[in-house]
C-alpha cells in the first residue's frame, strides 16, 4: 500500500470519532465512547489513521498500552530466554480496526506494522519483551498468525510476538 496519502497520529479532539464504523460494534463503541477518556487517563495510546485529504475522518485505529504476562505462559510459546520473575513486561495491542469504507485495501496490515514499529521503539525506552494481542474470534486470530504471531496454548484467542522477532521483521 502506498502510504503517501495516509497519516497515523495520536487521537485528538479534532478527529471525528462518531463517523467510524468497522462492522464490529465493540470496536466502534470503544472509539465513539471511550477512546478519548482512555487516552486522557493514559490507559491506552490511541493511534488513528486518516486520509491526508480528510484529516478529521478516521479510517482506522489501534491502541497500545503497557502490559505484563506470566513468564511461564510466555515460556511455553516463545522459548526460554525470559527473566526469572513471575511476570514479564509486554506491550498490549488492545484494539485494531478499519472503517468499512477502507476495508480490503491492506490498511489493517499497515496499521499492524505501524503498531509493531512503535512498540519496538518503545521497548528500548521502557522494557517490553513481546507484543500481545487478544483476538476477537478465531478468524482474527488466524489473521494475526498470518503476520507472525503465535497463540498461547491456554488461551487460543491471545497471541504473542517477541520483540526480537519484531526487530527481525523491520531490519533491512
Amino acid at each position: 500500500m502506498d502510504s503517501g496519502w495516509l497519516r497515523i497520529d495520536l487521537l485528538t479532539r479534532d478527529h471525528d470519532r462518531s463517523s467510524f464504523h468497522c462492522g464490529e460494534p465493540t470496536l466502534d463503541d470503544y472509539l465513539h465512547r471511550f477512546a478519548n477518556q482512555q487516552q486522557k487517563n493514559r490507559h491506552a495510546a490511541v493511534y488513528v489513521a486518516t486520509d491526508r485529504r480528510s484529516p478529521e475522518k478516521i479510517i482506522g485505529y489501534y491502541t497500545l498500552s503497557a502490559n505484563a504476562v506470566q513468564t511461564e505462559r510466555l515460556r511455553g510459546v516463545i522459548g526460554s530466554n525470559l527473566p526469572a520473575y513471575e511476570l514479564t513486561p509486554t506491550t498490549l495491542l488492545g484494539r485494531l480496526a478499519v472503517d468499512q469504507s477502507a476495508q480490503g485495501r491492506g490498511l489493517g496490515s499497515y496499521l499492524l506494522a505501524d503498531a509493531l514499529v512503535r512498540a519496538l521503539v518503545q521497548s528500548s525506552i521502557i522494557g517490553s519483551h513481546a507484543i500481545v494481542v487478544d483476538a476477537l474470534n478465531d478468524d482474527v486470530g488466524s489473521w494475526y498468525e498470518s503476520h507472525g504471531f503465535k497463540r498461547f496454548a491456554d488461551h487460543q484467542l491471545q497471541l504473542v510476538m517477541p520483540m526480537k522477532v519484531v526487530k527481525q521483521l523491520f531490519q533491512s
